[in-house]
This record gives C-alpha cells, sequence and structure tokens, in this order.
C-alpha cells in the first residue's frame, strides 16, 4: 500500500529530522504512528508545509530517520505570513494543488491522509480523482476561539477547518486532547453520513525509572524543591503563568526552582514569547530560580518528573496533550488549571490538583514541599489512574492502521 501523508513541519519532526532520527523527542501522534505504519508495509511519501524557509533543506541532506528519508520527501511549502491572509491562504491551495497534483502523476497512491486543519483542497482534490482520503486533526483551536468570539468573528484560517467537516471522505480522526473536538465536528458537520469520525485519545509509552539517567546539566541531581513545566514555547502554552507562581512563592519565602523543558519554533512568533519570559524573569529577579533546558530526552524527562515537586499545566485552550499523559503515566504530581480538559482524569486532592489561579497553585506547592505523605500518595494515584485508563501506542496505533487499511479495501 502506498500513501501520501500531507501535513505541517511540526517543531518535533523538524528536530527529528535534523538529528539523530532514533531519540525524537516530541509529537509521537505523528512520528511513532509513521513509524508504526513504515513497519506495517505502508510505503509513505510526504509533502510538508512550514513557516520555516531553511526547512527546505531536508529536501537534499539525508536524513537520520529510518521512515522518513530525502526521496520520500516529495515537497516542502514554504508558508508566506507576510501577505494577507485571504493572499496566504489563495496561495497555499494553491501550492498543495500542485505539489499533491506532481506527486500522483509521479506515483499511484492507495490513500491520501492530509493532517492540516487548512487542507480541504487536497480532501476535495482526492474526492475528484476517487482516491480514499482521510483527515488528521491534531486537536483544534475552533471550538475554544468560537467561546471567546463567536462564529462570525473565527477568522479564514480556523473557516477552513470549517469546510473539512463538510466534505466527503473515508475518515475524520481528531485526538481527543480537551480541546473539543467533538463539539466542533456536532455543531458544523451538516450531513454525519459524509464520513465516519473518530474521536480518540492519545496513546502513552510506559517508561521505568531504573531506566533513566539523571541530567547532568543539573550537577547530576536536583537538590532542592523544582517545578518542571514540560512546553513548546510559544504563547498558547502560557509560560507566563509558571513565571508568576514563581514570584508569589518567592514573595513567600519558599525556596524553589523552575525548569521550562520543551523546544522553541524558530518563528518570529516564538523569539518574541521568549524575550517577553525572559523580561518577566529579570523583572522578578528570578534568574537563578528560572531554567530554560530545550527539548529532554526519555530519560531526562522521566527522572525530572520523577525528581520535580510538582509539573504545573497551564495552558490555554487544553492541557490534555501528550505531556499530561506522559506525567500521569510516571505519577509526577500535576497542577493543572480547572478548565475542565482534565476532568476525565484528575480529582483534585486525589491524583492530582486543579486550581483557579497562581496564587491557589502557591498553596498546592507549598503542601508538597511540606507533606512526603501527600506527595505518595498523589504519584501512587496519579499511576493507577493512567493504568486504568489510557492504552499502549501501539494499541492506538493499530486501531489507526486499520481505519487506513478499511479505507483501502472498501474504496
Amino acid at each position: 500500500m502506498r500513501m501520501l501523508v500531507v501535513t505541517n513541519m511540526f517543531s518535533a519532526v523538524r528536530d527529528a529530522l535534523k538529528e539523530d532520527g532514533v531519540n525524537f523527542k516530541g509529537m509521537p501522534g505523528f512520528l511513532k504512528a509513521m513509524q508504526y505504519f513504515t513497519e506495517q508495509g505502508i510505503e509513505i511519501d510526504y509533502i510538508f508545509t512550514s513557516f520555516v524557509s531553511t526547512d527546505k533543506k531536508f529536501m537534499q541532506k539525508e536524513t537520520k530517520l529510518p521512515f522518513i528519508k530525502k526521496e520520500q520527501i516529495k515537497d516542502i511549502i514554504i508558508k508566506n505570513y507576510r501577505v494577507n491572509k485571504l493572499t496566504h491562504y489563495a496561495f497555499m491551495d494553491i501550492a498543495l494543488l500542485s505539489s499533491v497534483k506532481k506527486a500522483l502523476k509521479q506515483k499511484k497512491y492507495d490513500f491520501i491522509y492530509a493532517m492540516t486543519p487548512d487542507s480541504s483542497c487536497v480532501n476535495k482534490l482526492a474526492n475528484s480523482m476517487g482516491i480514499p482520503c482521510g483527515v488528521r486533526l491534531y486537536g483544534s483551536f475552533l471550538w475554544s476561539t468560537l467561546q471567546k468570539k463567536g462564529r462570525k468573528n473565527i477568522g479564514t484560517y480556523l473557516h477552513r477547518e470549517i469546510d473539512i467537516y463538510n466534505l466527503p471522505k473515508s475518515f475524520l480522526l481528531t485526538t481527543d486532547d480537551g480541546s473539543n473536538g467533538e463539539k466542533s465536528y456536532e455543531m458544523f458537520c451538516e450531513n454525519k453520513t459524509l464520513y465516519d469520525f473518530y474521536y480518540w485519545k492519545n496513546g502513552i509509552e510506559r517508561c521505568t525509572f531504573q531506566d533513566c539517567k539523571k541530567y547532568t546539566d543539573l550537577d547530576n541531581e536536583v537538590t532542592q524543591p523544582a517545578l518542571l513545566y514540560v512546553a513548546t514555547v510559544t504563547p498558547w502554552k502560557r509560560h507566563d503563568r509558571a513565571i508568576e507562581l514563581m514570584k508569589i512563592l518567592k514573595d513567600r519565602g519558599i525556596n524553589c526552582n523552575l525548569y521550562f523543558a520543551g523546544s522553541m519554533p524558530p518563528s518570529e512568533t516564538e523569539k518574541v514569547w521568549k524575550k517577553k519570559l525572559d523580561d518577566m524573569i529579570s523583572e522578578y529577579n528570578l534568574q537563578d530560580r528560572i531554567s530554560f533546558l530545550g527539548s529532554l530526552e526519555k530519560e531526562e524527562f522521566l527522572y525530572l518528573s520523577k525528581s520535580a515537586i510538582a509539573c504545573p499545566l497551564f495552558q490555554d485552550t487544553t492541557n490534555m496533550g501528550n505531556v499530561f499523559h506522559e506525567l500521569l503515566s510516571v505519577g509526577a504530581p500535576i497542577i493543572s488549571l480547572d478548565d475542565g480538559s482534565l476532568d476525565d482524569f484528575i480529582t483534585n486532592g486525589e491524583n492530582g490538583f486543579l486550581v483557579k489561579n497562581m496564587e491557589e497553585a502557591a498553596d498546592i506547592v507549598e503542601k508538597l514541599i511540606s507533606d512526603s505523605d501527600l506527595s505518595a500518595k498523589i504519584r501512587l494515584k496519579a499511576q493507577q489512574t493512567s493504568e486504568e485508563k489510557m492504552i499502549s501506542w501501539n494499541e492506538r496505533f493499530e486501531k489507526e492502521y486499520n481505519l487506513i487499511k478499511n479505507a483501502v479495501e472498501n474504496k
């Protein structure tokens, strides 16, 4: 079976293409899925869209990823945000259609898998050519934006996502990550018989603490209470809330460090955000308490999450991403905003904590520092919750593989 994947150049994918190709550190829902599908015998080619012009080099430079080789990358389309949005999206449609048509002339594909919210034109092309097509959405900002701004003001980009809900296809698979993709489907899909809709949680790769290595850049060990905030350095991840928490703790006389772990995409938006965070840290005189570690390897993540007194999650839209599931699985004490996204997993004070603001979060940190029994109880309950509610990544990928296989066999 041959499959053409049309997707964004996620930060974790960029990092994996640049690095050793074995210990990739993020976006398992994409990277590990492509690895699994390849192992099942699917021949995959890729068309990426990106906002980083230097990504074009991946078409000339051999990668070390065994399942995304240079020859499998058919195109990398660079997005141009300097023009107005209507012009930009018109350009993207033309570029995507041209690229996909070129790939289809070179090879016969049994399935087209579109993985970007603005890929409705690819969906339409596949339909016109009689090629089975599926769409994969890794969460969505549509519902949260709708609640804040109303339907008339959600913007051109999200209107393109609405188009996806109303196009025939084999299936639409959306991640159940707390961003309410199922509500978007119910509201915007006018004909529920057009395709099969699936709303699945991610899987989890369970680790053992015995396999972890200590993080050498931290003098081999965490020597005093520390918080670990794992998130890509981008505005909606809201690192600023964790900095505000650190200021409150300092004002209360609580000695505590904060480690930010996560990559920083090379775009102007993220650079501006990082400067804002640096300015906040300087303003509050927290330079000796806050560190940016970059992306972590699995063992480093495991050690730090086990060593940290707590792991905050203060993001906008949703806090139920891959990071949450990974933290829960290793028994990290999670302190999250009480935004509803974790209601299926966290019972406040039993297996984690849900807070309304940073003052409440500071109260919890103080309790965890002073009460080791509470910390041990939370850790145990967190692991038990993960074991009860989560399946492995391979089980999850097998289900997705069967969707693709059935779509091709039943076309």
